[in-house]
């Protein structure tokens, strides 16, 4: 069965906003840019269990980037105004009720957005953002 950071990474290759020709990494992001990234986050994976033993659960993970950085405010402004739009794009997404798809069976309700898109760290020559999110969905268990 796949994992669901797997199906989460199938689903940001469909945003329109990441460069076709960039990696978008599991748990790693290189030290030169252009580079997208997801982690896994430290979390309690069950929110709610129901009497009929199905559980309402979340996956929380960082979406990352390391982007190019100067002191030009043109690049700093792209850089920022990524996660404008990629958090737009997760809304619509949202609307529209399309969410990674989860095998077996798990059935995701929503894909939050917790922090806002912010610098997590920067040196000369490169920059890294990121954004938290979690991905809330039931699991059926026919037990």
């Amino acid at each position: 069965m796949k994992s669901i950071i797997e199906s989460v990474r199938e689903y940001f290759l469909d945003c329109p906003y990441l460069e076709d020709d960039v990696r978008l990494n599991i748990d790693f992001l290189g030290d030169k840019p252009l580079e997208y990234g997801i982690y896994t986050e430290p979390i309690n994976p069950i929110i709610k269990r129901y009497v009929d033993g199905d559980e309402l659960k979340q996956f929380g993970f960082i979406f990352t980037t390391r982007n190019y950085m100067s002191g030009d405010l043109v690049t700093q402004l792209e850089n920022s105004a990524f996660f404008d739009d990629l958090i737009e794009w997760i809304q619509e997404q949202n609307y529209m009720k399309v969410f990674p798809i989860l095998e077996g069976d798990r059935h995701p309700t929503k894909l939050e957005i917790v922090t806002n898109g912010y610098l997590s760290s920067a040196d000369t020559g490169s920059s890294q953002y990121q954004i938290q999110m979690r991905l809330v969905y039931m699991e059926v268990n026919n037990g």
